[in-house]
């Protein structure tokens, strides 16, 4: 392959196809965001002019790592030049620019095209990469197909020429233990290590008793197997905890041996995951948060990890892979290389990855539960892969390629499990459980029904759903009735949508505005949270109160006053702002980026109403919350001697007692919507170990606030009470010591709009016209108006739904009330606007309340 002892290109490109194949699995696949007896993969191959073919496969339903699915990967192939196109000339380049809206298809691009140029060398693929300073050494192979990415030298055992035939040392992998009882667990670490696996991997994250016993079970199952501290334990929390829970958790990790814990806190709040590392015993490494260089950088600059764990298919392609790995070793991290669950295809890229960028720690056997696979030829013994000894990837595919579609053209129909039909343009009431897929076709009005149910079968929950499939749904109609969209992602997963539409010159703007993310669901439900159903007059599922169900109704109202402008009937003057926004349910990041921006740029609205379910009446008030941790520290000692230390938790009931007498005395505070404030003890930590008399107890508090108040009045309030507290340990008395030393996340503090404001004054007119309740009222749980009120734009809350089913069990909205909820919201806008015809009360060049 030389040409006077300089390289030559491997030969071009003739051919690539792609198609979507279902792996059937032995043991469905479940956890908050994937509950799947299949996967569902797409391939790609590509071949060279010598006869060289390549192969790649990536995971089509792995939406919670990549957030895309088998048809938005098939789309980004078939939107690609078709192979005879010059562009294929540099595949390369081709991954790299694909890699920029779809990570995954960029993957197998670059991977199935990796494959072919090394089976033409007669390569193992591994052996292809190599780092930008590395001589060449490889019989003056280079170019393309041996992409400078390696970091550090191979080790003297293996050749950097690796000619065919002389294995790679086996790669070790761990065993990964999803959720499940701790018995459950305990029997697959019990086979795990009878394997001779020698790292196990844990999913946490969710409720952390049942997290602790199921880590307890774990690690008492393989030290009794192969012995006490013989087998690595890491875990990964996925991002399911707070700070505090995950600090908390860190410390029994700490005790059960846990080597790494992953992703502790949500991908999007570094300071959250930096505020863990610092206090955790056990390394906290990065997952979600990480997908390249800059975000590796970006977690090492917020000190919030000790390592990173990457994944091909988030990175895109090798060399973007590559620069992450670099990265990471420059800021001194550990380095974990990962994958989806897949088929030997995806686990032979993976293991290829790790060798030739020699990441020891490494997931490489995602086939582990696969009934049946397309691909053979690699193995696995004694908890390490063994490279296949053949040029390229090594192994064998079996896909028929009278399936495969040519790149550039329309995939064939998708064999991923389509589900129940989505039309959100029409939608059969007889049937018990809703339609979920969206069409394409566009009339005067939009299903809010069938739109609704679309936006609930998306699982937006904070915080380990994504939001980009819900915003896509809103994208779609809004774009489609004229509104200029635009999705901004502010981490991975989590987005603001906002969708404006200006009807002539002047007038009021007016902002409709609610959350996309959704509460986890829990158990106990009668029908499935996330797969909408109708019911005796009432949607079921998570999110149709709260507050999808507001959005939805939203959403066709804007529509509808749209298109009655088209049509001529409409507003003349004025904008509507429709505003969907991230993660309201955790610290509200999509409204606290929202309106900084709009003020910066000039461009806040005039009024805005957020919808949260309130049964459609105007609420102008609500309460706000501030979250004090207050951690009380007393002196450890042997549980056998208490009277040598001094106990935090007995000193925490005192402390208790006199927040008790605090809260009791704010009952004589109130406010006319709103009642009195509360303060309210909703979480205690304390103690390390069951035979020591605790030194530290940690209490979190709820407190509730009104209009008014303030975080630093509250503060204020409740330092009082422990400085009382103290003053009894100056006075020779328990001997232990309170503080707040932290403030949990919350939404944000209380807000109010005046009763007698002119915008609250046309609402109410635009309700009472329609024969609906016109009195006002105020809201007991926190919400966005906040952040607009703070910036000084008039607002309400008002939306479909009631509020004793938020975030319950069984969450559900009345589908009367959801129709009912659209036409409401079309009277305000055209009360605020005008229309052609007279209607309404917009007359002049800006809004009436002004």
């Amino acid at each position: 392959m030389t040409a006077g002892g300089r390289p030559t290109a491997p030969p071009a490109v003739t051919g690539a196809e792609y198609g979507v194949v279902g792996l059937p699995l032995r043991l469905k696949l479940r956890h908050h965001s994937v509950d799947t007896a299949e996967l569902t993969e797409v391939f790609l191959r590509v071949r060279l002019a010598d006869g060289a073919t390549g192969w790649a496969e990536t995971r089509g339903n792995g939406a919670y790592a990549t957030h895309h699915t088998a048809d938005s990967i098939s789309a980004a192939l078939a939107g690609l030049p078709q192979a005879s196109d010059p562009a294929w000339a540099d595949p390369a380049a081709l991954a790299t620019g694909l890699a920029a809206h779809c990570p995954p298809a960029a993957a197998l691009l670059d991977i199935a095209w990796r494959d072919a140029a090394a089976r033409s060398r007669g390569l193992p693929l591994w052996a292809t990469l190599r780092a930008p300073d590395e001589p060449d050494e490889r019989d003056g192979r280079s170019g393309p197909g041996t992409e400078a990415v390696r970091t550090e030298p191979a080790p003297a055992s293996v050749p950097l020429t690796a000619p065919v035939g002389v294995a790679h040392p086996p790669l070790p992998t761990h065993a990964p233990i999803g959720f499940g009882t701790p018995e459950e667990a305990a029997a697959l670490a019990v086979a795990a290590a009878e394997a001779g696996f020698g790292r196990v991997k844990i999913r946490v994250g969710g409720d952390q008793d049942r997290d602790r016993a199921r880590v307890s079970a774990v690690r008492g199952a393989v030290d009794r197997v192969a012995g006490a501290g013989t087998v690595v334990l890491a875990v990964d929390a996925n991002g399911g905890w707070d700070v505090d829970t995950a600090r908390a958790a860190t410390r029994w990790l700490a005790d059960h041996g846990v080597a790494w814990l992953e992703q502790p806190t949500p991908p999007g709040d570094l300071a959250a995951m930096a505020a863990v590392r610092v206090a955790s015993p056990v390394p906290v490494w990065a997952d979600e948060s990480v997908r390249d260089a800059a975000s590796v950088h970006a977690v090492a600059d917020a000190g919030a990890v000790d390592g990173v764990h990457l994944k091909l298919e988030k990175a895109g392609t090798v060399a973007a892979l590559a620069a992450a790995v670099g990265a990471a070793r420059s800021r001194g991290l550990a380095v974990g290389l990962g994958q989806m669950d897949c088929g030997r295809l995806g686990c032979a890229t993976t293991a290829h990855l790790a060798a030739g960028l020699r990441i020891e720690v490494a997931e490489l056997w995602g086939c582990a539960h696969l009934a049946h696979d397309v691909t053979d030829g690699l193995t696995l013994h004694r908890g390490a892969v063994r490279l296949p000894d053949g040029a390229g990837l090594g192994v064998r595919v079996g896909v028929d390629p009278a399936a495969l579609t040519p790149v550039g053209h329309g995939p064939r129909p998708s064999s991923e499990p389509s589900g129940p039909s989505k039309d959100i343009f029409s939608m059969s009431t007889t049937s018990t459980t809703t339609s979920t897929t969206v069409s394409s076709g566009r009339t005067d009005t939009v299903d809010v029904t069938a739109l609704l149910s679309a936006m609930v079968a998306c699982d937006s929950t904070t915080p380990t759903g994504e939001e980009e499939s819900t915003a896509a749904l809103l994208a779609d109609v809004l774009s489609g009735a004229g509104f200029a969209v635009e999705t901004e992602q502010l981490a991975p997963g989590r987005v603001n949508l906002t969708a404006r539409r200006r009807f002539g010159a002047g007038g009021p703007v007016v902002m409709l505005n609610s959350h996309l993310d959704v509460v986890p669901a829990g158990g106990g439900w009668t029908s499935p949270p996330f797969a909408p159903t109708l019911r005796d007059g009432k949607l079921y599922g998570r999110g149709t109160a709260d507050a999808k169900g507001p959005l939805a109704a939203m959403a066709c109202a804007a529509i509808e006053v749209a298109r009655a402008a088209d049509a001529g009937t409409g507003p003349v003057r004025g904008e509507i702002v429709f505003s969907a926004v991230s993660q309201e349910e955790g610290d509200s990041l999509g409204a606290r980026h929202l309106v900084p921006l709009l003020a910066a740029e000039g461009r806040l609205p005039d009024a805005v109403i957020v919808g949260e379910p309130t049964g459609m009446r105007l609420l102008t008030a609500h309460k706000g919350s501030v979250r004090p941790v207050v951690e009380v520290v007393g002196r450890a000692a042997h549980a056998a001697t208490p009277a040598q230390g001094v106990n935090a938790v007995t000193a925490a009931a005192t402390v208790i007692a006199l927040l008790e007498r605090y809260a009791d005395s704010l009952a004589a505070h109130g406010h006319p919507l709103l009642g009195a404030p509360t303060c309210t003890p909703v979480l205690i930590e304390g103690g390390e170990a069951p035979n020591a008399v605790p030194e530290r107890c940690r209490i979190t508090l709820d407190r509730r606030l009104l209009p008014g108040e303030t975080q630093e009045s509250v503060l204020a309030e409740v330092g009082a009470v422990l400085a009382e507290f103290n003053a009894g340990a100056a006075d020779g008395g328990h001997g232990a010591s309170a503080s707040v030393v932290a403030c949990a996340p919350s939404t944000g503090g209380p807000s109010e709009t005046p009763d007698d404001h002119p915008f609250v004054a046309l609402c109410r007119r635009a309700l009472a016209a329609a024969g609906a309740d016109d009195s006002l009222g105020g809201l007991t749980v926190n919400c966005d108006m906040t952040h607009f009120r703070a910036a000084g734009v008039p607002a309400l809350v008002c939306g479909p739904g009631r509020l004793e089913v938020m975030h319950a069990v069984d969450e559900h909205i009345v589908v009367d009330e959801l129709v009912d909820a659209v036409g409401l919201y079309r009277a305000v806008l055209t009360e605020a606007f005008g229309t052609a015809d007279g209607t309404g009360a917009q007359t002049g060049e800006g809004p009436v309340w002004s």
